[in-house]
C-alpha cells in the first residue's frame, strides 16, 4: 500500500475541484454517492480530494473518450 503526502501531493476541497472541472458542488455529492468520479478521501472528517487522484481519473476519462472513438 502506498502512502500520499500531503507536502507532495496537495489535496482539493469539493468546491474547489467543482470549480476545476466545470461542475457544480451537487454533482460531486452525487459522484461521491454513486462512487462516480476521482476518489475522495477523508481528513478529519471532511471529504477532500489528492491531486494525483484526479490527476488519474482525468486521464482514464481521456483514455476512455479516446478508445470510444
Amino acid at each position: 500500500v502506498m502512502t500520499q503526502s500531503i507536502l507532495h501531493d496537495p489535496l482539493l476541497t469539493p468546491h474547489q475541484l467543482a470549480v476545476l472541472l466545470g461542475r457544480n458542488d451537487r454533482t460531486l455529492a452525487y459522484w461521491r454517492a454513486v462512487k462516480k468520479g476521482p476518489k475522495p478521501t477523508k481528513l478529519e472528517g471532511k471529504i477532500a480530494y489528492f491531486c494525483s487522484d484526479v490527476d488519474l481519473w482525468v486521464k482514464e476519462q481521456t483514455t476512455k473518450t479516446k478508445e470510444e472513438l
